[in-house]
């Protein structure tokens, strides 16, 4: 998956994620959120784990509007 195509994911399921997560990390990996966190280190040190380095993911603040936080 692209950054484009988790990007897409993510504002397709943020108004869900507003009344459930706002304020927190949302992972998202092959356009499926994969998990919340706290902080972005948390989400970035949870992908490292479950993905690895090599794979691209995508780590955004749910917020309104959402907060530019890719990798």
């Amino acid at each position: 998956m692209s950054l484009r195509e988790e990007r897409a994911a993510f504002e397709r399921q943020l108004d869900q994620m507003l009344k459930e997560h706002f304020g927190e990390y949302a992972l998202f990996f092959r356009e499926v959120a994969v998990g919340f966190f706290p902080s972005h280190d948390e989400a970035l040190a949870e992908a490292l784990r479950r993905f690895g380095p090599d794979e691209e993911f995508l780590i955004s603040r749910v917020d309104d509007p959402p907060a530019a936080a890719d990798l």
